[in-house]
């Protein structure tokens, strides 16, 4: 059997590769949707780019989920699972996917999303007091501009008023986007840089940032940054994809169902929790501290879990 060009390339070039693939299949398939949506929701194509550049509302919102849907497909889901393919593997294989997750540790992972939530919530508060130098004032204007725009569309993809919305809001903010990304930046990305430093935890690390860098808000960097770590943890541990694609399905379908069952004061309310004053995030607050005992407890036992599924009888 002939063997891939992928599989001996240097990283670098694997890295590239991805790009590559990355940037090919988002124009043919995100010009391919565009066409479609002219049938689809019997626009006009200067109509349906006119949508896309106003602010999200009644008007515009399922021509901005469609696109949203498009670019979780045309940028990690497609081209990832070409990636592997073009490397001579098979994705079931290469991802681990026949590999089983034992029950304590998908118990303890529920209860690290719980737990995660105080730490989350500190950090971005935090995030969001940092500021560049001044120096750099115009581009920390654009990078809070970027991010009030970011904070517009996710409030108003969360505004659901029918049992569709939610599965909507399930399927494509909680479903997709963690099999999609997870496939990405833990399946292919995270081996790459760990070859490619030829140590895991740095491996673990960068694949985070890359993860967190990619949603292009960066006043929530460094929460995001901290979730790709632990679910970068979780597939070097288990070596399968399930069980981060687990742990960042219950962290998004969380944050859609909060906004789904609870009134918009209770989800106030818990994007607070562990920030102590809201102007002023404060490192003592109980919340945060527990919170932060029971993740580094709940990383314990998973890993414990983990190595003991492992390990010979």
């Amino acid at each position: 059997m002939r063997r891939s060009f992928l599989e001996g390339a240097h990283p670098f070039v694997q890295v590239v590769f991805l790009v590559f693939l990355m940037l090919t299949t988002f124009l043919i398939l995100t010009f391919l949707g565009m066409l479609l949506a002219i049938p689809l929701f019997g626009l006009k194509f200067e109509m349906v780019l006119q949508l896309l550049q106003t602010p999200p509302g009644n008007d515009n919102l399922a021509l901005l989920k469609y696109v949203q849907f498009l670019q979780v497909l045309s940028l990690f889901l497609v081209p990832s699972i070409l990636f592997i393919l073009l490397s001579g593997k098979r994705v079931k294989e290469y991802l681990g996917l026949s590999r089983a997750v034992p029950g304590r540790a998908v118990a303890w992972t529920v209860l690290l999303v719980l737990a995660l939530m105080p730490v989350n919530n500190f950090l971005s508060a935090w995030n969001a007091h940092l500021h560049l130098p001044e120096v750099l004032a115009p581009l920390e204007r654009m990078i809070r501009e970027m991010e009030k725009n970011a904070d517009l569309l996710t409030k108003a993809f969360l505004r659901m008023d029918s049992w569709w919305d939610y599965g909507v809001n399930m399927l494509l903010i909680a479903v997709m986007a963690a099999i999609a990304e997870e496939l990405t930046f833990r399946g292919v990305l995270q081996p790459i840089f760990i070859r490619w430093t030829k140590n895991p935890h740095a491996g673990v690390f960068i694949a985070g940032a890359v993860f967190s860098f990619f949603h292009f808000q960066f006043l929530g960097f460094f929460p995001r940054w901290l979730l790709g770590i632990i679910l970068g943890y979780l597939y070097l541990w288990s070596g399968t994809l399930k069980l981060p694609v687990l742990m960042h399905f219950l962290n998004n379908g969380l944050a859609v169902s909060a906004y789904w069952f609870l009134r918009a004061q209770q989800v106030k309310y818990l994007d607070q929790i562990g920030t102590g004053e809201p102007e002023l995030p404060h490192p003592s607050n109980p919340f945060l501290l527990s919170g932060i005992g029971v993740v580094i407890v709940s990383l314990y036992f998973i890993r414990r879990s983990l190595m003991r599924k492992s390990s010979p009888k």
